[in-house]
């Protein structure tokens, strides 16, 4: 319940290092109906297949695949 509010509350959410898993429901389909921003660090493919097929509204976007690079990019999402 905590994990959906802050989710509620957020305008942007950055998913660093974990794969799309779909058994994990209480992650994943929270993050589907997400409506701000949701941006992501690591293999493309599996992420940009999990938006295509269960995130049908809102922004997302990968920042890259390897977290060192991103740093700085993850860095000012939060900071703004």
């Amino acid at each position: 319940q905590a994990w959906r509010e802050q989710v509620s509350k957020a305008k942007r959410i950055a998913i660093v290092g974990v794969l799309p898993n779909t058994d994990d429901t209480h992650v994943w389909d929270t993050l589907a109906g997400f409506n701000g921003e949701l941006f992501f660090v690591g293999g493309p493919e599996p992420f940009l297949n999990w938006v295509e097929k269960y995130r049908s509204r809102g922004f997302a976007r990968v920042l890259g695949e390897k977290f060192d690079k991103c740093f700085d990019d993850v860095r000012n999402l939060i900071v703004g």
